[in-house]
């Protein structure tokens, strides 16, 4: 007998609303967003945080190839920050 499974809100998943997170509600979910952050082994913070957009900019100033290399880089990465 084919039953589909029940949804049911739970404290890590709850239901979505439709509407607006609270400010309140924002910062909670980027303070328990920056704890997890902190606690990631340094190589997971790094490759979820810096390695994507440095990467970028290293492929792009390979192809480029801009007579000064390390500016070009910090500018690139300070237009691309998240």
């Amino acid at each position: 007998m084919d039953t589909e499974p029940s949804i049911e809100a739970t404290e890590d998943a709850p239901i979505l609303e439709d509407t607006p997170p609270t400010r309140k509600e924002i910062e909670e979910l980027a303070s328990s967003n920056e704890e997890r952050m902190n606690a990631l082994p340094l190589r997971a913070y790094l490759d979820q945080t810096v390695m994507p957009t440095l990467v970028e900019g290293l492929k792009l100033l390979a192809k480029e190839r801009p007579p000064n290399p390390t500016e070009w880089l910090g500018v690139f990465l300070l237009k691309n920050s998240k």
